[in-house]
């Protein structure tokens, strides 16, 4: 298989190359910032999960184990459902997205 320049390490193994922990920045979450689904937005914050535009949905967040962690019928177009630490997955009337809660 032939991968991307960067892909793989100076041994040859897949992988990244960091050189060094300075070359991480542990201060920013990376790839989840704000989705949308299902004409909502969605955007994880700390300790808790804003769902705009849903007023009357249904919404329903499950963890990576698919675990539903809340199940609600959102009344108004700005709600927030206070959630544990991680990835979740909400679902807006059937249809899903992801979001980190800090």
């Amino acid at each position: 298989v032939d991968f991307p320049s960067g892909v793989r390490n100076n041994d040859g193994a897949l992988g990244l190359n960091v050189t060094k922990d300075s070359d991480l920045d542990y201060g920013k979450a990376t790839a989840i910032e704000a989705t949308y689904t299902n004409g909502a937005k969605v955007i994880g914050g700390t300790g808790s999960v804003t769902i705009l535009n849903a007023a009357g949905k249904t919404v329903t967040v499950t963890n990576v184990l698919g675990q539903t962690v809340a199940k609600t019928v959102v009344s108004d177009n700005n709600a927030s459902i206070a959630l544990p630490k991680g990835i979740v997955v909400v679902s807006i009337d059937g249809t899903s997205s992801k979001a980190l809660v800090k």
